[in-house]
């Protein structure tokens, strides 16, 4: 809760310290430090940041590369994997837009979205996978924050997820895609089928 401004002189020995407890071997350690990088990717991203972008870019860097890494070792435990994917949804939409692209480059947000997409189809992250697409949705503000084909990838698959006899499955997905729907971002890169 505290403001970036008192977190950023902290920020050199904290990151570390998270990715080091974002791999550690017992899942418990890791995805509780998942759940701390979400919260530090808020406080370093617009609009609670005020710091150089510069320096929050690498430490941003840094802990998407943590992330990525998680999700696609094949010895990541699956709560700590679904914390991952839900880490990186919300990364990848805080830096995207006018304000936060300087961040993460346009090559990782683009990467991370194809990561997320990819996890949907499995079985064990598809829910943290749907939650991670419609907070993508919720903070895109134009439609270059989005892969070309993301979005329409995204919708048949989310369509897909409607047929699913999990409750909440079928519910994140169709919140996921009325947030692509209602965004003005988002419906510029569907088409009619």
């Amino acid at each position: 809760n505290h403001s970036s401004k008192i977190l950023q002189v902290h920020l050199g020995k904290v990151v570390p310290a998270l990715v080091a407890a974002a791999k550690d071997r017992y899942a418990k350690v890791s995805s509780e430090a998942f759940a701390t990088i979400e919260v530090f990717v808020k406080a370093l991203t617009p609009p609670r940041s005020a710091a150089s972008k510069v320096q929050n870019g690498e430490y941003l860097g840094q802990l998407y590369n943590t992330i990525t890494e998680r999700i696609t070792a094949q010895e990541t435990d699956t709560e700590v994997r679904q914390k991952a994917v839900q880490a990186l949804g919300l990364l990848v939409g805080r830096t995207s837009g006018s304000t936060g692209s300087s961040l993460l480059s346009e090559k990782q947000r683009f990467a991370g979205q194809d990561l997320v997409a990819e996890r949907m189809k499995n079985e064990l992250t598809r829910l943290a996978s749907v939650r991670a697409v419609d907070t993508i949705a919720v903070l895109a503000q134009n439609s270059s924050d989005f892969k070309p084909g993301f979005v329409a990838a995204v919708a048949v698959e989310l369509g897909a997820q409607l047929r699913k006899s999990s409750r909440s499955l079928r519910g994140a997905s169709l919140s996921a895609l009325r947030m692509l729907a209602v965004n003005q971002a988002s419906r510029q890169s569907l088409d009619d089928s």
